[in-house]
């Protein structure tokens, strides 16, 4: 009767690692590779978050590569980058995403986004949201920490006037007051 019971359990058990193997394959479309910067992104394969934090610097533009490999073969895929929580957001597109295209079975598709980190934004910790999307399946998304860090020495032109106005005569002297901003 024990060896039953220990064989009932042996297979409920495997049963529901099955399921629970086939949930986190959501899409036949693998991760070969993310590069950020030039720099290789180390991604855990069940949470799918980046193992690293990465420091990138206000004002610097980011650009990511990422490799797609399928098992099966895939169409219709996009692939779409993204930096969420600034608050404006809606002014500056903290964005990027690639048209449709298809990766052979077997193949690796390269694909190349640019995110660009405004000045703006505030110092801290933010996530880097990668997502692949095909047709068929459910979004894979993979998170890379990112802390963003000041310009050291970084001074932006707020704003600028000119006296008597925005056109001279030759000879004549112009009056410009500039507003910095460190």
């Amino acid at each position: 009767m024990r060896k039953l019971l220990n064989i009932m359990a042996l297979i409920v058990i495997s049963m529901l690692s099955l399921s629970f193997v086939s949930a986190l394959d959501t899409t036949n479309v693998m991760v070969d590779s993310v590069r950020v910067n030039g720099d290789y992104i180390t991604l855990d394969p069940v949470t799918g978050n980046a193992t690293e934090t990465l420091a990138v610097d206000e004002g610097q533009t980011l650009d990511i590569r990422l490799g797609l490999q399928s098992t099966t073969g895939t169409t219709d895929v996009e692939v779409d980058a993204k930096i969420s929580g600034f608050e404006y957001s809606d002014e500056v597109s903290l964005s990027d995403s690639t048209p449709l295209f298809d990766v052979a079975m077997g193949t690796t598709k390269y694909v190349n986004l640019q995110v660009e980190v405004p000045r703006e934004l505030d110092a801290g910790n933010y996530w880097l949201r990668l997502r692949v999307l095909d047709q068929n399946s459910a979004a894979v998304v993979w998170n890379i920490p990112l802390q963003i860090e000041s310009a050291r020495n970084g001074l932006d032109i707020a704003d600028v006037s000119f006296s008597p106005s925005n056109t001279v005569k030759a000879g004549r002297s112009l009056l410009a007051t500039v507003l910095l901003q460190n």
